[in-house]
């Protein structure tokens, strides 16, 4: 295969698993797939003499939207385009929301107001008053009286 159809071919490639296949039978080389498509494809252009744009943007087939150079940029190729047709370059769309501010764009929250309380006053758990307790002889300590506790002969009643 020759070079050009190579790197054609390179760029083509969708997936890791087709890039990997293509590079073993061309150039006898392994490929480190836990890398992401793109690298992996930027390294093996990189290797055959291709440059690439690392920031541009590729389609998920592996096609580049523009068509030209690897140097021209997508404005570049528009107005060659237009050169051709005959008519006037337009000038690339500015992003309407770059201009205003972060704050101009999200909303405000709407002011909270707390409900209103009642005047009443909260009823307070209060222990009941005829609890019976039983107190350990040797220890000292107080239970609450049950009559499996009442019938322990350490506990007398208090």
């Amino acid at each position: 295969m020759e070079l050009a159809d190579l790197i054609a071919a390179v760029k083509a490639a969708a997936t890791k698993d087709a890039l990997e296949a293509l590079v073993k039978a061309e150039l006898a080389i392994d490929l480190d797939k836990r890398k992401a498509l793109k690298a992996l494809r930027a390294e093996v252009l990189k290797g055959l003499g291709e440059t690439t744009e690392e920031g541009g943007d590729d389609d998920t087939d592996g096609s580049e939207a523009a068509t030209g150079s690897p140097g021209e940029g997508p404005e570049k190729v528009g107005s060659a385009a237009a050169q051709v047709s005959g008519l006037p370059a337009a000038p690339a769309p500015v992003p309407a929301l770059a201009s205003q501010p972060v704050a101009a764009v999200t909303p405000a929250p709407a002011p909270v107001t707390p409900p209103a309380l009642d005047e009443a006053p909260e009823l307070e758990i209060k222990p009941a008053a005829g609890n019976r307790l039983l107190r350990n002889k040797t220890t000292g300590r107080t239970f609450v009286w049950t009559p499996a506790l009442a019938k322990l002969a350490d506990l007398e009643e208090v």
